[in-house]
């Protein structure tokens, strides 16, 4: 199923997500949002086994959907070093710092 993309502000011709990640915004300054949500191709019990990196490529992989395999691995990598230049896995909670004395 292919996701096509539309602005918020009109009824304009819906485009492909490699269209609506070159423009940015839409022509009249919407901003490009999927027509439909697609369904996740894995459980909950799945994505709660996984990292942070493999459940966000797991969810966006489904809104590319005219980027080839070697494209979304690509991606991926990305993904990875954005996180990793983050701190690495969001979802490890901070230890609250003690005050100072």
């Amino acid at each position: 199923m292919d996701i096509l993309y539309k602005s918020t502000r009109s009824n304009s011709e819906p485009i492909r997500a490699s269209q609506a990640i070159v423009k940015g915004l839409a022509e009249d300054g919407g901003l490009f949002v999927p027509q439909q949500i697609p369904v996740l191709e894995c459980s909950l019990q799945e994505l709660a086994q996984m990292d942070y990196r493999q459940v966000a490529y797991e969810v966006m992989k489904l809104y590319f959907t005219d980027f080839t395999e070697e494209e979304k691995a690509q991606f991926a990598s990305f993904l990875q070093r954005a996180i990793d230049n983050l701190g690495g896995n969001p979802y490890k909670r901070k230890q609250k710092e003690e005050p100072k004395k």
